[in-house]
């Protein structure tokens, strides 16, 4: 009886205390990717390459005109 009216109250308080750590700890962890993602948008605004699907940079392309060469 006693641990009914002390033990779960204290038990919930500390169930929420660690839940409430976690909920922090992963905000810090969203704020951390928001600003990685940030800065990979800016390096990507900067800079105008083309690129493949799987991240290879790929230099543009310049065709020679072929000449027509009448003998």
């Amino acid at each position: 009886m006693l641990f009914a009216e002390f033990g779960i109250p204290i038990l919930e308080g500390l169930t929420t205390l660690f839940l409430t750590l976690l909920e922090v700890g992963k905000g810090r962890l969203t704020l951390r990717i928001t600003e990685y993602n940030k800065q990979i948008q800016d390096i990507a605004n900067k800079e105008e390459v083309s690129t493949h699907a799987i991240g290879f940079r790929c230099d543009p392309v310049e065709y020679e005109e072929e000449e027509d060469e009448d003998d």
